[in-house]
């Protein structure tokens, strides 16, 4: 059983995705209906992509040497941000509310992760952060239909002062009811030298081969991620399906996902994570090219898409067993938060790369991302050479 401090963080996380999914969804709905061009909507996302980027490394560095409680509680307080958005008409607030809540979600995420891994034992560290994705993902599923009944009964105003007040409640739970994570009793020799050095240590950091290894097993699949999210929708709607068997195959993909993430996450608590990375890389690659050389077939793309999607949702469970395989407890934030980088590079490239290659041929963003995906088994491999030969070494560890 999972003790108090996990318990909270799950129902933080479980809140977190009940405001994130249906505001969302929903803001572009709002805009559009305000009267805003498609052009401000998705420049409004694109700012807040943008900023969660930017806020990578910094929303790190807090939960490192501030703390992680306190990185999560200033991430909360961002997700207030989003809801505020439908408060307003004025395209300055509502473009600097939502830059806010790209900074919220990073470093709400960041706080969080390594919040887990200094919590949670070694031994269930990978079932559990598939139940703490699972959060997010019930609470999505909870969030959405709940906000579509509400609108029903009252306006966007109305609907962004019930979710204001929801984010404030997850704001104060954090605050009064989540302990304080455990921290490193010494921090290592290295990295108690790394924070003070070189940009609050990510000077070091970002010359370990082991964590530039991470960054490109991140960066990789999510470039592929970034294209498949929006283009299977488009190429089922291309190839003659209707909107619900697109709504069906959003619904059996994720459903997929989730059951993927546990089983991903429990397989490296029992055998650890090198032989489930190598098997869920292989997985996604295979997928994508599966969607690449029948692009014009619904039925491969519907069975192509799920796989890929079961595959590049394991690939989160299994990131937090791989970084403590490498980061000392006192570095474990700014790890996660140079990796988050890459991440949010990957999603921006997939997403624009992706939609240039979709125009000359539908199938050509996933035999692309495919080709990605396939490079990353040997990063595994390699990964796991510097890591066995850090260990014989004796490195300083936590």
């Amino acid at each position: 059983m999972p003790d108090r401090r996990i318990l909270l963080l799950l129902a933080l996380q479980f809140t977190g995705g009940v405001i994130v999914s249906p505001v969302g969804t929903l803001l572009p709905v709002y805009l559009s209906d305000v009267g805003y061009t498609a052009i401000f909507i998705a420049g409004a996302f694109t700012l807040q992509r943008v900023m969660g980027l930017l806020s990578s490394l910094a929303g790190g560095t807090l939960s490192d040497l501030l703390s992680r409680k306190q990185t999560i509680v200033i991430g909360l307080a961002g997700l207030l941000a989003a809801s505020g958005a439908f408060l307003t008409r004025s395209p300055a607030l509502i473009l600097s509310l939502w830059a806010l809540y790209g900074v919220g979600m990073t470093l709400n995420s960041l706080g969080s992760q390594s919040y887990l891994m200094d919590a949670a034992a070694s031994s269930s560290l990978g079932l559990l952060t598939a139940l703490y994705y699972w959060g997010s993902t019930l609470g999505g599923a909870i969030g959405s239909p709940a906000a579509a009944l509400l609108l029903r009964r009252m306006s966007f105003a109305s609907f962004g002062v019930v979710f204001l007040l929801l984010g404030a409640l997850a704001v104060g739970l954090a605050v009064t009811a989540l302990p304080a994570a455990p921290r490193a009793a010494a921090g290592g020799a290295r990295a108690q030298g790394a924070s003070r050095g070189r940009l609050f240590g990510f000077g070091d950091i970002a010359s370990r081969p082991e964590v530039l290894h991470l960054a490109f097993l991140r960066f990789l699949p999510t470039f592929c991620y970034g294209m498949l999210t929006v283009y299977v929708p488009l190429l089922l709607q291309r190839a003659g399906s209707s909107a619900s068997a697109i709504a069906i195959y959003a619904t059996v993909s994720s459903l997929s996902a989730a059951l993927a993430q546990l089983a991903a996450g429990r397989l490296a608590d029992r055998i650890g994570p090198r032989i489930p990375s190598l098997a869920v890389y292989g997985l996604f690659a295979a997928s994508a090219l599966g969607i690449g050389l029948l692009p014009g077939r619904p039925e491969a793309v519907f069975v192509f898409g799920v796989l890929a999607m079961s595959g590049a949702w394991s690939l989160s469970v299994l990131l937090p067993p791989l970084v403590a395989l490498v980061a000392p407890q006192a570095e474990r934030g700014r790890v996660l938060g140079f990796i988050h980088l890459f991440w949010n590079l990957a999603m921006i490239l997939g997403s624009l790369v992706g939609g240039l290659m979709f125009e000359l041929w539908a199938g050509l963003p996933f035999l692309v991302g495919s080709a990605a995906v396939a490079a990353a088994p040997i990063l595994v491999l390699s990964f796991f050479r510097l890591v066995s030969a850090r260990l014989q070494c004796g490195p300083d560890r936590n």
